[in-house]
């Protein structure tokens, strides 16, 4: 594989950890902004920080997403292109 499928596979990988790491912040101020009864009990979280939590990372999750998709599309069409370019050139050749 050439750079452009190796660099879209290292910023994937990397992505994918960021991902990871909001989705599990966003999962946890998501499930104590739906059930506040549980969270009051806990007492020390707070529902109003929970919630600009949850809410200044929806953003960052659609960039990161998005970046994510776009190198995975990369990965998953780069090899059938040059594949496909291969088919070409050799069929040009034997001509």
């Amino acid at each position: 594989m050439t750079n452009i499928y190796m660099l879209a596979k290292k910023i994937h990988r990397i992505f994918l950890f960021a991902t990871t790491f909001v989705v599990l912040i966003m999962g946890m101020t998501g499930f104590f902004i739906k059930y506040t009864n549980i969270a009051e009990r806990f007492g020390f979280i707070d529902l109003v920080r929970a919630r600009y939590i949850h809410n200044q990372l929806s953003p960052w999750l659609n960039g990161l997403l998005l970046i994510m998709i776009i190198t995975g599309a990369i990965m998953y069409f780069y090899p059938w292109y040059t594949k496909r370019k291969q088919i070409k050139i050799s069929t040009n050749s034997q001509k």
